[in-house]
């Protein structure tokens, strides 16, 4: 029987860096979110359920996130799933597309 995760398949490099970099992404969309609602980390730890400490982690990229948790956390901050882990410079260019277009 086959492991999913926790076997030497977790060792592997390009996905201990994949994971590090999505775990970046999500900080920075969770803190810029956060910031753009004008909300403080108590009020999302509220509405996430979870702990302060915890909600501060995922800010600090120190937690894996379950699927779960991270829908959740998009619903909370107004976003969509895929926002969460799109490279910074794709949600930069969607949003100034999306500002240029409610300009004209």
């Amino acid at each position: 029987m086959s492991r999913v995760h926790g076997g030497a398949g977790d060792q592997d490099p390009r996905a201990v860096a994949a994971l590090a970099e999505a775990r970046q992404r999500i900080a920075a969309v969770a803190k810029l979110r956060r910031a753009e609602l004008e909300m403080t980390q108590e009020q999302v730890a509220e509405a996430l359920g979870c702990s302060v400490a915890y909600y501060q982690r995922v800010e600090y990229a120190k937690v894996n996130l379950s699927l779960r948790f991270l829908a959740h956390l998009a619903v909370v901050l107004g976003c969509e799933l895929e926002d969460m882990l799109q490279p910074r410079e794709r949600r930069l260019r969607a949003r100034r597309s999306t500002a240029k277009k409610a300009a004209n």
